[in-house]
């Protein structure tokens, strides 16, 4: 589980800002607060829950004076992330069969001049590279474009288990690589073997 930061903002048709607040969109625990704009509605270590109250953009003074603010600021929260994947041990991939094929194009003013006669069948890849013509002191405005197709073909491969489980560790340290979570702090894997798949289920406590 997350918790982010939302602004709400709104606006009337003469461009006049209402005042604003900060909310918890998840669930979490406060670590980390850098107000700039409104009142804190809530101190570290303060356990929180999705809409809860985090900066308020209205303070009511006891003279009965309120200010108004559009509230800004940074809150950190910890939080726990789950990630669940599962791949099976006999997978189908596509590998290159070693037949590779050349085609050039000439392009010039626009046009597109093949330098070569039929097409391809069958599966490939393909790789792009261009070259201006150049004489000795300046580029000429034609390119020759080489394309070369790498024939594949697909076929099934067993994973062990502990290949799977790397990779899947690999997946998830990766998903909790997001703008939102600032950092992980700890986390659990528990791996599943079960007719011939590998699941992983990560647990993580994060700041963000």
């Amino acid at each position: 589980l997350t918790i982010n930061v939302s602004e709400t903002k709104e606006v009337e048709k003469n461009e006049k800002i209402f005042p604003s607040n900060l909310v918890a969109t998840k669930d979490g625990v406060i670590k980390y607060l850098e107000i700039k704009s409104g009142y804190s509605a809530v101190r570290v270590n303060q356990a929180v829950k999705k809409g809860d109250l985090l900066v308020s953009g209205v303070a009511q003074f006891k003279n009965g004076v309120a200010e108004f603010f559009n509230s800004k600021g940074v809150v950190l929260a910890e939080t726990e992330a789950e990630f669940i994947k599962t791949l099976p041990l006999k997978q189908e991939v596509y590998v290159k069969t070693g037949k590779t094929t050349k085609k050039n194009v000439l392009q010039f003013f626009g046009l597109n001049i093949p330098l070569y006669i039929g097409s391809l069948k069958g599966n490939y890849t393909k790789t792009i590279e261009k070259n201006y013509i150049k004489t000795t002191n300046n580029y000429l405005p034609i390119r020759l474009v080489t394309a070369s197709f790498y024939e594949i073909e697909k076929i099934q491969i067993i994973k062990t288990e502990q290949e799977l489980k790397n990779e899947l560790s690999k997946m998830a340290t990766k998903a909790l690589k997001t703008e939102k979570i600032k950092k992980v702090l700890s986390y659990k894997d528990d791996f599943t073997v079960k007719n011939g798949y590998v699941t992983i289920k990560r647990k993580a406590k994060c700041l963000e």
